[in-house]
């Protein structure tokens, strides 16, 4: 068997472990790089939540006569 051989394919199990041992450990990376970088962390929670709250004020909670005085609910 050369390494070029394309029909090598290894057993099922090792496979579907193989696959699950890469997405914990890409996992585990990511987490370890996100702790490494506050700013990030801020970018990633603190963005949207100032952005829900800024586009929640932009709407008034007053009826709007033009909308046949329904509320902005």
């Amino acid at each position: 068997m050369t390494a070029l051989d394309i029909h090598a394919r290894p057993s099922a199990l090792a496979s579907s472990l193989g696959g699950a041992r890469t997405v914990v450990r890409l996992t585990a990376l990511e987490l370890r790089l996100l702790i490494r970088e506050p700013g990030v962390l801020i970018g990633l929670l603190g963005f949207p939540l100032v952005a829900v709250l800024v586009l929640a004020g932009v709407f008034g909670q007053a009826p709007d006569p033009e909308f046949a005085g329904v509320a902005p609910d």
